[in-house]
């Protein structure tokens, strides 16, 4: 199950992601609730090795990012509305 849940935590970032690619910002999306992975720290900034790593790939495409908390249960709506 914890495979399954970071699996998908991982193509919903590589999907918010790459929607997103035509913005100067790279905005990728982060629900901040599955430590270590992704946590919100005492200064409610999101935290953790799935964050470092957007940061890593970022820093590898040389382009700006964001990360932008979103409920689990909003993931998905968020990625289809950019179908529409």
């Amino acid at each position: 199950m914890k495979k399954t849940t970071q699996l998908l935590l991982a193509a919903a970032l590589m999907g918010t992601a790459t929607f997103s690619m035509a913005e100067k910002t790279l905005k990728i999306g982060v629900e901040g609730a599955y430590p270590p992975f992704s946590e919100v720290n005492k200064e409610g900034k999101v935290v953790g090795f799935d964050i470092d790593m957007a940061n890593a790939l970022c820093a590898e495409m040389k382009r700006e990012c964001k990360m932008v908390q979103v409920d689990w249960d909003g993931m998905i709506p968020a990625l289809k509305s950019f179908y529409r």
